[in-house]
């Protein structure tokens, strides 16, 4: 049984995988709040959002609603999709390595894993265990996928068992300031992660 915010959250994904010039990139780029007018904060200018509505897919929206702990039967298509992904290509940039040669199986790569994704959701039926009325479309997965490209999902502060969606670039500029702060909210520390907490007790 995974917890929902395993398959929606994906501030962890975003914070492990980009690197100094991706935060650049999406930091200089254009967002795409304007898609999502309605969910816009007048104090900031981007989506920073809490109603789920968002997401505009009906099946996604009754699943979030229950909160960030809910649990369920939820199959992992996702995880699915991309432990496959990422072993094959790991696959085949290792023969390539050993052909010496690079970017020569690119497209029977592209094609072998478009023929498994269509063959493993052929053969899947996403819904949960726990409410037989309570189903997540693969299409509307798909949507998921997308939006996760636009916006960063989260849970609120203070109020964790709630999502929240904020628009990408915002959500990176504002970590990126804070870390950056010149009043020195963050410093850098050559002492062990399990001393710290020593110089905050009182």
């Amino acid at each position: 049984m995974s917890k929902l915010l395993e398959e929606f959250f994906n501030y962890g994904v975003l914070g492990r995988s980009v690197c100094a010039s991706q935060v650049n990139k999406i930091i200089h780029s254009g967002c795409v709040c304007f898609r999502f007018p309605s969910f816009i904060d007048s104090h900031h200018g981007h989506v920073i959002s809490a109603n789920l509505n968002v997401l505009s897919r009906p099946s996604l929206i009754e699943l979030l609603s229950r909160g960030t702990k809910f649990r369920s039967g939820f199959l992992s298509m996702l995880s699915i999709e991309e432990a496959i992904d990422k072993g094959f290509k790991k696959f085949v940039n290792k023969q390539e390595e050993l052909l010496g040669v690079q970017g020569i199986l690119s497209e029977w790569k592209a094609k072998v894993l478009l023929f498994v994704q269509k063959s493993t959701r052929a053969s899947f039926m996403v819904q949960t265990s726990s409410d037989s009325s309570l189903s997540v479309p693969l299409g509307d997965l798909d949507h998921l996928k997308t939006l996760q490209r636009s916006l960063v999902i989260t849970y609120m502060d203070k109020c964790c068992n709630n999502f929240v969606c904020v628009c990408k670039k915002f959500y990176v500029s504002s970590v990126f300031c804070e870390l950056n702060s010149p009043v020195g909210t963050y410093v850098v520390s050559n002492l062990a992660q399990s001393d710290i907490p020593n110089f905050h007790l009182f």
